[in-house]
């Protein structure tokens, strides 16, 4: 199995699982499934280190193919309009950082 493989079936078989971590949440008028974490003040870490405090009211974790929004776009999760903070793609999954406040 190629490594590709590999870390698609971690990302169906773990991390995207309905039976471990993710839910089913409608995304822009799509089923998608996700891991969605309520947060504040959201520390990022890039390489261990602390990388950015970015004031967030939820995380949405993904596929990449499923969460392909730009920062300062504007996204529909659950019937509830969020601003996209902040993006982060890492080996198929993405992070949006989502606030209904717009920053810049």
């Amino acid at each position: 199995m190629a490594f590709k493989d590999e870390v698609e079936n971690d990302i169906s078989l773990v991390f995207l699982n309905a039976e471990e971590f993710a839910e089913e949440h409608v995304i822009d008028g799509v089923k998608v499934l996700c891991v969605v974490t309520q947060e504040s003040d959201v520390d990022t870490l890039k390489d261990g280190r602390l990388h950015a405090n970015i004031e967030a009211d939820m995380v949405v974790r993904g596929r990449e193919r499923d969460l392909y929004y730009d920062t300062h776009s504007v996204v529909n999760v659950d019937g509830r309009e969020y601003f996209v903070q902040k993006v982060e793609t890492n080996q198929g999954m993405t992070d949006l950082y989502l606030s209904q406040r717009y920053q810049m």
